[in-house]
C-alpha cells in the first residue's frame, strides 16, 4: 500500500510539474524514454513524441509485435495508457527443429504417430490463448515437407488407446481434416477460431489416420514433449524410444482475450 501511494503521489507531482497529464505505455510497447513504459512514473505526449520520426523511439518487447505510431498518440487521463496503436502478443510459430544442428531420420511409414507440445509462455508474462491454430508434421528427405494427412486429433493428455477409438477420447478437444495448401508449400491440418490452446500447457497431437510417407524426426529433439506411435488401427499409442517428430504449429493471440494465471498440466 505504501509503495502504491508513492507511485501515485509521484505521478501526481510530476504532472502538475510538468502542466500535462502523464500516461505510460502499454505492456509490450517500450520506449528509448524510460519513464514512459509501463510500471514506470509515467511522461507525457510530448516527451514521448521528441524526435523527428517519432515511430524510432518505440519497440516491441521480446515475444511482441506491431506497427508502432505515436504521430496520434493521446493520453486520455493522468496516471493512464497512452491510446495510440502498439504491440501486441506475438503469434506462436514452433518450427521444430530450428537449426538443431542434429542428425534427422525418417520414421517408418504406413504407421500412426503422435506428437506432445508444450506451448510456450510469452514474454512478460502476459497469457493469453491462441487461435487459428495450423499444425503438420514434415517429410522425410522430400519436396514438399510439410505433411498432413487424413484426421488430426488435439488432446489435452497423453492418450495410450487406438487409432480407431482416438475420435471418442474422454481428452478429445478438436479434430481436422488435412487440406492442400499451395502457398504453404505442402499439406496442414487448420483449426477454426473457436480451438483454443493456452499457453504452459501441453498439447497432443494425434494421427487417426495412417501415415503414407516417412517422416521426419530427431533423436531427443525435442525437449518439450515425446512422440507416439502406433503399429495400426487397432495397436495402443505407445511412447517412442528417444525419438521426437519434427512439426510446425502456428497460431494467433486471440484479440480482447483477458490474461489467464500460468498453469501447466504436465
Amino acid at each position: 500500500f505504501f509503495r502504491i501511494s508513492c507511485f501515485l503521489i509521484l505521478l501526481y507531482m510530476n504532472s502538475v510539474a510538468s502542466g500535462q497529464p502523464l500516461c505510460t505505455l502499454p505492456v509490450g510497447t517500450l520506449s528509448t524514454d524510460t519513464s514512459c513504459n509501463n510500471g514506470e512514473a509515467g511522461c507525457t505526449v510530448g516527451a514521448l513524441a521528441a524526435s523527428a520520426d517519432t515511430r524510432n523511439l518505440l519497440t516491441c518487447a521480446e515475444g511482441y509485435k506491431g506497427n508502432l505510431d505515436t504521430r496520434n498518440v493521446q493520453c486520455p487521463v493522468n496516471g493512464g495508457t497512452f491510446d495510440l496503436p502498439a504491440c501486441g502478443v506475438a503469434p506462436i510459430i514452433l518450427n521444430w527443429p530450428v537449426n538443431s544442428g542434429l542428425t534427422n531420420s525418417g520414421q517408418t511409414d504406413g504407421q500412426f504417430y503422435g506428437q506432445a507440445v508444450s506451448i510456450p509462455i510469452p514474454k512478460l508474462n502476459v497469457l493469453v490463448p491462441y487461435n487459428n491454430i495450423q499444425f503438420n508434421f514434415v517429410v522425410y528427405d522430400q519436396s514438399p515437407a510439410h505433411y498432413a494427412v487424413g484426421t488430426l486429433h488435439i488432446l489435452s493428455a497423453p492418450y495410450t488407446g487406438t487409432p480407431a477409438d482416438l475420435s471418442t477420447s474422454a481428452s478429445l478437444i478438436a479434430s481436422s481434416v488435412s487440406v492442400d495448401d499451395s502457398s504453404f508449400g505442402g499439406k496442414r491440418w487448420t483449426f477454426p477460431p473457436e480451438v483454443e490452446l493456452s499457453p504452459a500447457y501441453n498439447y497432443y497431437f494425434y494421427m487417426e489416420s495412417q501415415s503414407d510417407k516417412s517422416l521426419s524426426s530427431h533423436a531427443n529433439g525435442y525437449p518439450d514433449g515425446v512422440a507416439y506411435i502406433s503399429a495400426g488401427q487397432n495397436g495402443a499409442f505407445l511412447e517412442s524410444n528417444g525419438d521426437d517428430l519434427d512439426f510446425f504449429l502456428y497460431g494467433l493471440p486471440k484479440v480482447n482475450a483477458p490474461p489467464q494465471a500460468a498453469n501447466d498440466n504436465v
